[in-house]
């Protein structure tokens, strides 16, 4: 209820849905760039892969450096 004195406060219309509160939405919020667990995977073996790649590289030339010492 509005005081009469009151000039400042203006009536809500309740029955507008767009002006009730919504309420909170649980959880974490959505990004849009949430990937299919197969997509998730794909890249998973990617990772291990070039680690794999990786490691060998560098065992080669561990090799290569104390083959060239002796």
């Amino acid at each position: 209820m509005i005081d009469a004195n009151d000039k400042q406060t203006l009536p809500i219309d309740l029955q507008d849905e767009s002006l009730r509160p919504q309420p909170k939405r649980r959880g974490r919020p959505a990004t849009g760039k949430a990937m299919s667990n197969a997509e998730r995977q794909r890249l998973h073996r990617e990772r291990q892969k070039a680690q794999r790649e990786e490691l060998a590289r560098a065992l080669e030339r561990i090799a290569e450096l104390e083959a060239g010492a002796k």
